[in-house]
């Protein structure tokens, strides 16, 4: 930079301005999450599980497809006098142990081996009839529900020439052509303008097909929950 000297002429500085702090580059390679937090939670985990042991009378293994937090949460509304744990599947076999040597409770290691996938442990004090006929009969295990990307299709969907998405203003045209449907405005209506096949059974889902099938109002995929074994002082039993 230029400063003023004596008659009122400006001469060059070879001095640099100093560099703001704001400007450095801080990396974050160097941050770690804390172990120990993470062995407490874990720890907290197995407690809890063989505390549900001795609390409850039987135990159960069941598995969720197509997990969806909302019915979940009503199955537990609807138990709240049970509890669920659906934890690391890991974790959950370490409280109940993974070998006879370390199991908590006769036959615990067992139940252990059958908590792969998206399992999870029910305890509860319930008669079995009642425990049985509640997830294999009772909608609330069993919900519709739109597919997730991934999904793997169920069934062929196919869009014939013509009106579609009543419900949807004609504004909207653009971003549901930008999906990959062949759509036109026509009358002040939104209309396919040509056959289009947005899905085949067997397909994998993308993210624009779920959008589709979601605007479409088409709920492929089911969130279930089934049970798989039930455990207690009489022994195991394999429910399916």
């Amino acid at each position: 930079y230029q400063r003023r000297v004596h008659g009122g002429f400006f001469r060059a500085s070879s001095r640099k301005m100093p560099k703001s702090a704001r400007q450095r580059v801080v990396s974050l390679t160097k941050c770690r999450a804390d172990p120990t937090a993470a062995r407490d939670r874990k720890q907290t985990l197995v407690n809890r599980i063989r505390s549900a042991v001795e609390d409850f009378s039987s135990l159960y293994v069941f598995e969720i497809r197509n997990s969806r937090n909302k019915p979940m949460k009503q199955i537990r509304s609807t138990w709240s006098d049970s509890r669920f744990f659906m934890g690391k599947n890991k974790v959950m076999m370490l409280a109940l142990g993974r070998t006879e040597a370390e199991e908590y409770r006769d036959g615990l290691c067992a139940i252990s081996k059958m908590l792969v996938g998206n399992t999870g442990l029910l305890f509860t004090d319930r008669p079995k009839e009642e425990v049985m006929r509640y997830f294999q009969s009772d909608p609330e295990c069993r919900v519709p529900e739109f597919a997730k990307s991934g999904f793997r299709c169920t069934r062929d969907v196919i869009l014939h020439e013509g009106p579609i998405l009543a419900n949807f203003p004609t504004s909207a045209e653009p971003m549901i052509r930008g999906l990959g449907l062949p759509t036109a405005v026509r009358d002040g209506k939104i209309v396919v303008v040509k056959e289009h096949v947005v899905c085949r059974e067997g397909d994998v889902l993308t993210p624009d097909q779920c959008k589709i099938l979601k605007h479409l109002g088409l709920e492929l995929s089911v969130f279930s929950v089934e049970l798989v074994a039930r455990w207690s002082a009489d022994g195991i039993e394999r429910l399916r």
